[in-house]
């Protein structure tokens, strides 16, 4: 926890939890996220509208 009030820079203990909380969930949103990558299909006309090219 030490360690951890140094780093973060934090006076708490609580504050580095709640920060180390917010990242977590931060965390898990992105890791939801890529989850979807590739799972959804678009039109092929709304890239060229768009000027959007899809790797």
């Amino acid at each position: 926890m030490k360690e951890a009030l140094e780093l973060a820079g934090h006076q708490t203990k609580d504050a580095v939890i709640e920060e180390t909380l917010r990242e977590y969930v931060q965390h898990q949103k992105k890791l939801k996220s890529l989850e979807l990558v590739g799972t959804i299909e678009y039109e092929h006309y709304y890239f060229l509208r768009s000027g959007f090219v899809p790797t």
